[in-house]
């Protein structure tokens, strides 16, 4: 389902926008988050379901005091991707981009995957298909994350495996008079430099990119940064590498603060190996990581799950005050997750 939270004197209420039918045309299966265009509209993806079974893109509308949802797009499984795993980035035109992690034609188990692009021409959607990720796999498997958009409409992302030796790649997609060309901008070795990436990319003022993996120099997942050194040249750098104390498994997206400090999220580890809440702050000619919160163990609900939560697989929305909001797929006090706050 979509649902929004109202906050009304230090109460939040829950209102439910829409209700996806399994199995139905729909879409079922909404497992990233929501983008909102100028006029209040929501988009996102399905994993599942659809026309075709593959996963939908639709579209959230308001009117006459009720939601309204319409399917732009269902995925065939085929040349045009399948399962869409990640969130939308709309640009100034309201054009949207994706990824979906099959598809494609590749010689990968049902596809490689893709990158997208929806035009709107007068209520009529149309997919176009932006790069399809090869077969052999040199340019990346499964970009089942969010991709970032630059000034120049540049389109950025990261795949989970694939590239030179298997780790994954981040990649960079420029338009030309030919169509789309893709350019590596680094694959991941699994060693010092972390491996299989397990979000998209952020970018700063300074047209730096970063982003997470699973893997890095401990084996338990790693922040990286990747700026360019010279025309079509780009260089990685980790951030941060975390060693289980502090963090585990780095799957959710970063965020940045006005000050330019990061914050993310961690699977597992902390001091209670439930996960983290974590900020990284510029310092010196480095960085320093502070963990804002570990997932506690007790108190525990009925079912014997944690009250607080844990293990995070998403990131964080930071608002205007600092404060951190995320999400718990687990634990709670029905045992099916929840919705938190931090506040400095």
């Amino acid at each position: 389902m979509v649902f929004q939270l109202t906050n009304s004197g230090g109460t939040w209420s829950e209102n439910v926008l829409w209700v996806f039918g399994g199995g139905r045309t729909d879409g079922c299966g909404p497992f990233a988050g929501l983008i909102m265009d100028s006029a209040g509209n929501l988009f996102g993806t399905t994993h599942g379901c659809g026309a075709h079974g593959r996963g939908t893109v639709f579209e959230l509308t308001y009117s006459g005091g009720v939601w309204g949802e319409t399917v732009l797009h269902s995925f065939t499984g085929q040349e045009g991707g399948g399962v869409p795993n990640a969130s939308l980035v709309i640009d100034a035109d309201g054009n949207l981009y994706g990824t979906t992690r099959s598809g494609g034609g590749g010689g990968c188990l049902g596809g490689c995957g893709v990158v997208f692009e929806l035009t709107n021409n007068h209520g009529i959607w149309t997919e176009t298909v932006l790069h399809i990720f090869q077969n052999d796999g040199r340019d990346g498997i499964e970009p089942g994350y969010n991709v970032t958009l630059d000034a120049k409409g540049n389109i950025y992302g990261t795949t989970a495996t694939g590239g030179a030796f298997g780790y994954g790649v981040a990649f960079k997609l420029t338009k030309t008079t030919k169509g789309w060309t893709e350019t590596i901008l680094h694959s991941f070795s699994g060693l010092g430099d972390g491996g299989n990436p397990s979000c998209g990319l952020i970018t700063d003022g300074f047209g730096n990119l970063y982003g997470t993996t699973e893997k890095g120099a401990t084996g338990y997942g790693a922040v990286f940064e990747l700026h360019q050194i010279g025309i079509g040249k780009w260089s990685e750098s980790l951030v941060h590498f975390f060693d289980v104390s502090d963090g585990a498994d780095p799957i959710g997206n970063l965020v940045f603060d006005n000050a330019g400090s990061l914050y993310g999220t961690t699977f597992g580890g902390g001091a209670f190996g439930l996960g983290t809440v974590f900020k990284l702050m510029k310092s010196g000619g480095g960085w320093t990581e502070t963990v804002l919160w570990s997932f506690q163990p007790k108190p525990r609900n009925q079912k014997g799950a944690p009250l607080d939560g844990f293990g995070p697989i998403v990131g964080l929305v930071l608002d205007t005050n600092s404060d951190l909001y995320g999400t718990s797929g687990q634990g709670g006090l029905l045992g099916y997750g929840l919705i938190y706050e931090i506040t400095p």
